[in-house]
């Protein structure tokens, strides 16, 4: 829809007197009609009559103001002498300065904030209003539309350039004469002041020079924007290697208000990551706050939406980029079969796009390569080749650079681009780590310290005291300086025996007040985010490390949640909660609570090396203190397996990898991510307190709460995986979340690995969880499908997630705070920290498969090479989809070359490439030549030949290639102790595990995985192994790398459930 707007005043005070909600002042209004004509959805004109109403006053939102009321937090500062004012012109063309920049005094006028979201829709809009609300860049929107003084109606006869700069002028001259000290600056390229203003106007570029001498990349960068502006330039020398190619124009607004009916499609554009230069799809149903993320790779082939419509080449798509909002025109008779895999055919129309309604550019990581002319290649294969328009480009050849696109021309084979910033020599591992962050839109640092107030003493408030009388410890990761919980259990009655259960958590909504820079800084990071080699905060280290992190030996404030239990059934007798002081008493690693539970960690002096707390403790002393921290320990095991039974949540597999990194800068191991009986105690004493919170906010706020929901799978997906299973012989029945927790658990196959494959492919059959308020969602459910819990929140980790401070805020009553008050600022809060938490998983997974590659490099470098297992999950044309067992890598095993040769696998396991055919079967492939005929089917075990494919412009890659067979595993032991630990556990285990809760012992660690943490945290979950028979225990190996060690923890799962 189209507007050609005409405006008519028509001064008229309203007799009424009118209550000014935001100024809280009665005021006389001017009421102003405003004539727009309107192409409608039919291609008709509409002639439109609004009416809108001109205050007689309005804030400047300066803090040098004594007489006007400041009615938002977004106001100009007082220790500035200098206010800058950026015409239309110069918005457009330099807003990606101003976001990367931080330029305090800027006052952004209404009409132009408005005429930016027409010109550039509504994604720029909602960039634009983030950068105006950041705080700490201390600028503000001037509503000049609204007042009497500063509104000018637009001339038939001048240009909108011309308007808006008699706009600007009209505000320039309300500031100079409401603020006389201070000086103003407009900014503008083009246009020169009267002799009589009492402002300056500057260009961006003289500005900088003015007052920001201090950055010279800065004065660089915005001379080749410059450049790149004017017409002239992009004719010249720079653009002379331009490839032709004329591509059709886009409909207009009558022409595609009129694309209506089943040849007409919209959607969002999705180009394939495999083929991007060939195949991309237009998405019809696809999420309102889908963001840009690099695409996963699954193991599993996804069933499309038939409704999609395929887009073949670059010319069908028609100057459209990976995630623009596009109309579709469906070509006559083109109903074409694709995305032949696994025995499945979809067919699906194809079509060419005609309009682009909504662009989704961003800035773009690139590289500049030598002998690639002005050509920028994007870091995302998704993304075309971007020309580039800077002179400089010598300067960054061999470099990562950040590139925006302006400009598409119809006669370009390339999107028009020009660098915004130089990230780095290509290679380095400090500017691979911030392409990663660029390329999902995250921050590259923590935010800047602030100065607290220190105070050795903490004062009660009203607070619970529980220093003395609770002993309080936390358990986290090594070198974990951001601690967000610890926990505390004690009997309080000695005869009637009932327990205690404490989950403390770090109180960051008393540090963090709302709408304060800090807090405003926060919800726009939405979460930390951990690289493979690093961390970038969400709080400031000062909070995050220090004041807000609950180390031990030093009083903190927290949030502290009791719940009071019955001893043998463990039922809630009572909840409450409240503010504390807590002192933790000891910060334990998971390694040394594990080795403490085991009973393996009983030497004095391994003791005081491993716990600094009980360094400086005589013999006594420290032999009372191990005993009542192992008495705790026991009693959090036998309640965390309590709960974990009593929910029943999925238990699925994850393909984490644990990476060792030496001096920031070589990978000394990588191994698969295995997990200890105390991590997965932790979590589920943290799924237990954010359920009750969860409980407690809907209880209170029905229509405010910030939960988190995790939705049921497609019936699509599951339908896949249970197909995928019943080919493989294995039965897996998906009616519920419980019905699928247990056929996962209950699937045996005569492959070792194939219930844990089987439960990675589970993985992917799942939906993302997400954050939602209560009273904006359209969505019937509020339940959490994985965790088996009706109201879900996260509450336990506040320094490292906003979500939680907010609902913090939510639990203790915090009534100041906006996001308890306002639904629609909720659902705000929600999409962002939703969009960031994706963007943070992305980035995580992203740096671990760079760091993979680092180490599989070095590994190949020194071996020559490098055999893995894999397991085959899938057929894709003449290969085998497979997951590496040790890193879970996806990947493919072709087996015909471009020669047309087979790969055949000897009986001596020698590969030969021979003349033949390879064969389709149900849920199998087979190579047939002159020296046999061999099947492999799903879940088989293969060896494959691993190469990293290093890049100078994506990220390295992985190469698979058939090696051999793997040899099969001897399973008559799996039987043996499937069947004596099995008989054993269904009469004896629970009554033991009760009754010896200060014995409880485990023979060596698992490497199961337990999906229940909300699917996105997966943890593993193990149960005590006590007094299994002999001749079970005589067969049981405890290498971590057999199938039958894995079997034995997964039939100790299955049994101690049945209690």
């Amino acid at each position: 829809m189209s507007e050609e707007e005409e405006e008519m005043d028509v001064p008229m005070v309203i007799k009424k007197p009118y209550l000014d909600l935001n100024w809280n002042v009665k005021n006389n209004l001017f009421k102003v009609l405003k004539t727009v004509n309107v192409v409608t959805k039919t291609g008709h004109f509409v002639r439109l009559c609004r009416e809108f109403y001109l205050r007689d006053t309005i804030a400047c939102n300066s803090a040098l103001c004594s007489t006007c009321t400041i009615a938002c937090t977004s106001i100009l500062p007082a220790d500035c002498d200098t206010y800058v004012m950026p015409d239309l012109d110069t918005v457009m063309n330099y807003f990606e300065i101003f976001e990367m920049y931080k330029f305090r005094g800027f006052i952004y006028l209404q009409s132009i904030c408005q005429q930016y979201g027409q010109l550039m829709g509504s994604r720029a809009w909602r960039r634009f209003k983030q950068l105006i609300g950041k705080v700490d860049r201390q600028c503000t929107q001037f509503l000049n539309i609204f007042y009497k003084h500063t509104h000018v109606p637009k001339s038939a006869d001048e240009s909108l350039l011309q308007w808006h700069r008699r706009l600007v002028d009209e505000a320039a001259k309300f500031y100079t004469e409401h603020l006389p000290g201070i000086r103003l600056i407009i900014l503008s390229d083009w246009y020169k002041n009267d002799s009589q203003a009492r402002w300056d106007t500057l260009s961006l570029l003289d500005y900088v020079k003015l007052y920001h001498k201090d950055k010279p990349s800065l004065i660089i960068q915005i001379e080749e924007i410059g450049k790149s502006l004017k017409p002239a330039h992009l004719h010249g020398n720079v653009l002379q290697h331009r490839f032709s190619v004329t591509y059709e124009p886009y409909w207009s607004d009558i022409e595609r208000s009129g694309s209506k009916g089943d040849r007409f499609i919209q959607g969002k554009l999705m180009v394939s990551k495999r083929c991007p230069n060939n195949v991309a799809y237009v998405c019809c149903s696809f999420d309102s706050d889908w963001t840009e993320g690099t695409e996963v790779e699954e193991p599993m082939v996804t069933v499309s939406d038939q409704s999609d419509v395929l887009i073949e080449g670059m010319r069908n798509r028609n100057r459209a980029v990976h995630g623009d909002l596009v109309i579709v025109k469906i070509l006559e008779n083109s109903k074409i079969a694709s995305d032949v895999s696994d025995d499945v055919t979809c067919s699906r129309s194809s079509g060419i796009v005609v309009s682009v309604v909504q662009r989704h550019w961003r800035p773009y990581v690139c590289t500049v390569m030598t002998g690639s002319g002005c050509l920028a290649v994007p870091y995302d294969r998704r993304i075309p080749k971007i020309q580039l328009v800077q002179d400089s480009l010598l300067s960054s050849t061999g470099r990562r650079v950040l590139v925006s696109i302006v400009d598409w021309p119809i006669d370009s084979a390339h999107p028009i681009g020009r660098i915004l910033k130089v990230i780095g020599p290509v290679g380095e591992l400090e500017t691979e780590m911030r392409c990663i962050l660029y390329e999902h839109q995250l921050p590259v640092e923590s935010p800047a310290n602030v100065q607290l107030t220190q105070t050795d003493t903490l004062h009660l408030n009203g607070r619970l005291d529980l220093r003395h009388s609770h002993l309080v410890f936390s358990i986290d990761p090594s070198g974990c300086t951001d601690v967000d919980d610890a926990l505390s259990v004690r009997v309080l009655d000695e005869q009637a025996g009932n327990l205690e259960l404490g989950v403390h958590i770090a109180d960051v909504s008393y540090f963090v007040s709302a709408n304060s820079a800090i807090d405003l800084e926060a919800a726009e990071r939405g979460t930390s985010v951990y690289l493979a080699d690093r961390r970038i905060d969400m709080l400031p280290a000062c909070l995050a490390s220090d004041q807000c992190s609950l180390l031990s030996g030093i009083d903190r404030y927290a949030v502290s949640l009791f719940w009071e239990l019955e001893p043998v059934t463990l039922n809630v007798v009572d909840f409450h909660y409240s503010r504390s002081v807590i002192r933790s008493r000891y910060k334990l690693e998971y390694g040394v609570a594990q080795q403490l539970f085991d009973g393996t960690l009983s030497d004095v002096q391994l003791i005081r090396a491993s716990i600094a707390e009980l360094a400086n403790l005589d013999d006594g002393q420290l032999t009372i203190a191990v005993e009542d921290l192992k008495r705790s320990l026991a009693h959090l095991v036998t309640i965390s397996a309590h709960l974990y039974n009593s929910r029943c949540g999925l238990a699925l597999e994850s393909s984490e990898v644990s990476i060792k990194v030496e001096n920031a800068v070589s990978v000394t191991d990588v191994t698969s991510k295995t997990s200890l009986l105390m991590e997965d105690v932790i979590a589920e004493c943290m799924i237990w307190a954010n359920h009750w919170v969860a409980r407690e906010n809907y209880k209170r706020l029905p229509l405010k709460a910030l939960l988190r929901r995790h939705p049921p799978p497609l019936e699509q997906k599951l339908q896949k995986l249970t197909t995928l299973a019943k080919t493989a012989g294995l039965l897996v029945d998906s009616s519920s979340n419980v019905a699928l927790a247990k056929s996962l658990e209950n699937c045996q196959h005569t492959t070792g690995n194939a219930k844990r494959t089987l439960k990675q492919l589970a993985v992917f059959s799942m939906e993302r969880a997400e954050y939602f308020c209560t009273g904006s969602s359209d969505f019937p459910f509020c339940s959490h499908y994985g965790l088996n819990l009706d109201y879900y929140t996260h509450f336990t980790s506040p320094i490292r997630r906003y979500a939680d401070i907010v609902v913090h805020r939510q639990l203790l009553g915090d009534e100041s705070a906006t996001a308890v008050a306002c639904v629609s600022k909720l659902a705000d809060i929600c999409l962002t920290v939703n969009s960031k938490n994706r963007a943070a998983q992305n980035a995580q997974r992203d740096s671990q498969r760079y760091f993979v590659a680092l180490h599989l490099t070095q590994q190949l470098k020194n071996r020559g090479k490098l055999l893995l297992e894999a397991v085959v999950v899938g057929f894709s044309g003449d290969g085998l989809k497979v997951i590496d067992v040790l890193y879970g890598i996806v990947g493919f095993c072709f087996l015909r070359n471009n020669e047309g040769r087979v790969c055949f696998v000897g009986e001596n396991g020698q590969v030969e490439w021979l003349p033949g055919n390879v064969d389709r079967g149900e849920g199998a492939l087979a190579v047939d030549c002159e020296k046999g005929k061999h099947w492999y089917r799903l879940f088989d075990t293969v060896l494959i030949d691993i190469t990293v494919q290093q890049s100078e412009c994506h990220m390295p890659d992985f190469r698979f290639t058939l090696a051999g067979l793997a040899k099969p595993k001897d399973e008559d032991e799996e039987i043996f102790v499937e069947k004596n630990l099995g008989q054993f556990c269904r009469t004896q285990l629970p009554e033991q595990l009760m009754e010896s809760m200060t014995e409880i012992s485990f023979v060596d660690q698992a490497d199961g995985v337990d999906c229940s943490s909300d699917l996105e945290q997966t943890k593993e979950k193990k149960i005590p192994n006590t007094n299994i028979p002999a001749a079970a225990a005589a067969n049981i190996t405890t290498t971590k790398t057999t199938s039958s060690y894995r079997l034995r923890r997964e039939i100790q799962s299955q049994l101690l459930r049945r209690k």
